[in-house]
């Protein structure tokens, strides 16, 4: 096999279609490690990255699940929260509504000021999250296909020519 035919030039690095075409069909669209599980240990803990080019959060609740949400407020498109930590809600820097760890609206201080608003149409858009052998993956898609169903079986060729990896 001639390797150097085959070989990645800086143009697939640094070339802004083939980025703009990574974003679109690879990083906004599927499954992409996000950290490991025992970063979020407790409730409340949380870690932000940025999948492709849509920001996400996510939040270990207090009932011991993971929860992902896009980490952009819906009312003037704050960043929520920065980095990791932990917190007992979310709370938008800009105007300090607060969010459950659901994504659910919880309050707007001096609401009057906001006139008339449709309050349920203001929730965290939620994205997916889900855990593989210890690491956290999550995707900006809310309905994409389960992780589950993308595992490649780790057992040795003899147990998945058996069938072990099926179902």
């Amino acid at each position: 096999m001639d390797f150097l035919k085959h070989q990645i030039t800086g143009l697939e690095y640094s070339d802004p279609e083939i980025f703009k075409k990574e974003i679109e069909y690879i990083f906004n669209k599927t499954w992409q490690y996000f950290c490991q599980v025992s970063e979020l240990s407790e409730a409340g803990s949380y870690i932000t990255a940025t999948l492709g080019t849509e920001p996400i959060i996510i939040l270990k609740a207090s009932d011991g699940k993971l929860r992902a949400f896009h980490n952009v407020c819906p009312h003037r498109g704050a960043r929520m929260l920065l980095g990791s930590g932990t917190c007992k809600g979310i709370v938008c820097p800009y105007h300090s509504w607060s969010f459950t760890e659901n994504g659910t609206l919880n309050h707007i201080p001096k609401r009057q000021r906001f006139g008339d608003i449709d309050v349920e149409s203001l929730n965290l858009r939620p994205a997916s999250v889900d855990t593989w052998r210890g690491l956290v993956f999550a995707s900006p898609i809310l309905d994409i296909e389960p992780l589950a169903s993308r595992r490649i079986c780790s057992a040795p060729a003899p147990r998945r020519a058996a069938g072990e990896c099926r179902g």
